[in-house]
């Protein structure tokens, strides 16, 4: 096992909210430390960390290392987004305008797409 996982998992263990985020990124990119990843971002997005709700959207969006769930990307999209993450505030307009794990609403994606363009994503013009 490299040394900054190690590292990562001692300062994780000890409630470091950036180290359990980093941890969870870690672990997660690998088929076989998958599930432990998860778990860690899962902890640390409870916790309230922006960058692991946006990361645990990602992964439920996209079905990377878990079961495909629109519901739960939705879920934890919204948190990063209500947070300020501007790449969340994005997805949860697309999510929005798209219909993917919330009803389809255009005023509510336009709202979310303006909150993310004027915090300077591109995307969102």
């Amino acid at each position: 096992m490299p040394q900054s996982i190690e590292w990562a998992r001692k300062a994780a263990a000890q409630a470091h909210l950036e180290a359990q985020f980093n941890l969870g990124v870690m672990l997660a990119g690998s088929a076989e430390t998958a599930e432990e990843g998860l778990r860690w971002l899962e902890r640390a997005a409870l916790q309230g960390s922006a960058a692991a709700q946006n990361s645990l959207g990602g992964y439920y969006a996209g079905g990377r290392r878990t079961l495909r769930d629109p519901v739960q990307a939705f879920k934890w999209y919204l948190a990063a987004a209500e947070r300020g993450d501007v790449g969340s505030q994005f997805n949860v307009g697309r999510m929005y305008m798209t219909g993917q794990g919330i009803g389809r609403d255009f005023a509510k994606a336009l709202e979310w797409y303006r909150k993310a363009g004027a915090r300077g994503d591109a995307r969102a013009w």
